[in-house]
């Protein structure tokens, strides 16, 4: 049976990196430790394959450095305005109830998969994290419940009890961190933070600066097969003007390149169909504007040769890159 791949959006690491790098943390240690590629991360909208490789980086940040890792994602110890464009966002909401709508709206932008919902049971408000795919990676789910504990304790201070936490994950990470001290209940239904519904209407205040930094990441796609996910990450690879071997895009994936093509095998596709498709409606696109000559439009999709390119191409449009424009043009 074929399994799902899991999708992050790569790139909103990249602020908090950035700051964590400028208070003298020594990044690169870290991705390495969790798998990381620098390669990956600069792509503005690289998406990652296996989510728990994602929120390692912060357990192993925060374990190690004495940072929350809610820090470089809610400001919690470092500052929301300079992050991405979930941090802004919540800067220029007025209330609990605005963040947290602004949250839900923006979470298929970070992590495939995941919705909140909120809920109101007479005097009281269920945040809930609901997961449409198979599984709970703990980190990753105590890390959402601390991000909704920080905007909460935002406008309520530090000392502030909400009326129940509970989570999906049936044990607490190493790095439990500010959610010990709420008593969560594990290995519930939901993941959910239940509060007075009156807390929803409190202000929040920001001291907000200029964003110094901000990444306008893209939605990912809904999960399903592999493939589907692999077409993402080729896709916004391919867009930015690199498209990776089969090897570099198994470790993208966080898999193996043989398991890999036994996966996709398993879903009646290829490496290299997925990528000849890909190429082929990223050269009709950049064949549209006359001001790319075939040679660099050759280039920017990974071919050895302007020749290779012209024959692909054919094969698949039954016309040559320059017969294709030609026809467009008329």
């Amino acid at each position: 049976m074929s399994r799902s791949l899991p999708l992050v959006q790569a790139s909103i690491l990249t602020p908090g990196l950035i700051t964590l790098s400028k208070n003298g943390v020594d990044i690169q240690k870290y991705l390495n430790g969790v798998g990381l590629t620098p390669q990956v991360l600069a792509k503005k909208y690289a998406p990652l394959g296996k989510i728990h490789h994602f929120w390692n980086l912060f357990d192993e940040i925060e374990e190690s450095e004495g940072i929350d890792n809610i820090g470089f994602l809610a400001g919690d110890s470092l500052n929301l305005h300079e992050l991405w464009n979930i941090g802004v966002a919540i800067t220029q909401t007025t209330t609990l109830y605005e963040a947290l709508q602004v949250t839900s709206s923006l979470i298929p932008h970070i992590v495939q998969g995941i919705s909140l919902n909120l809920s109101t049971e007479g005097e009281f408000t269920h945040i809930d994290y609901i997961r449409n795919h198979d599984g709970v990676c703990k980190t990753a789910d105590q890390a959402t419940i601390k991000y909704t504990l920080t905007l909460i304790e935002s406008i309520k201070g530090s000392c502030y009890t909400p009326t129940a936490v509970h989570l999906q994950s049936d044990e607490p990470c190493c790095s439990l961190g500010n959610i010990e001290k709420y008593s969560p209940m594990f290995g519930e239904k939901n993941t959910r933070v239940t509060i007075p519904s009156l807390a929803l209407a409190e202000q929040l205040e920001f001291n907000v600066t200029h964003p110094s930094f901000i990444v306008d990441a893209v939605e990912l796609p809904k999960p399903g097969e592999v493939a589907q996910s692999l077409t993402a990450i080729l896709t916004t690879l391919l867009h930015n003007g690199y498209l990776p071997s089969s090897i570099e895009t198994a470790e993208i994936a966080q898999m193996s390149r043989t398991s890999l093509f036994r996966e996709l095998k398993a879903e009646n596709t290829s490496f290299i169909q997925i990528v000849e498709r890909l190429r082929y409606q990223r050269a009709k696109q950049l064949l549209e504007n006359p001001s790319y000559s075939i040679k660099e439009i050759s280039n920017a999709l990974g071919y050895a040769n302007a020749n290779n390119f012209s024959r692909s191409f054919k094969k698949l449009a039954g016309h040559s890159p320059t017969g294709f424009r030609l026809l467009q043009a008329s």
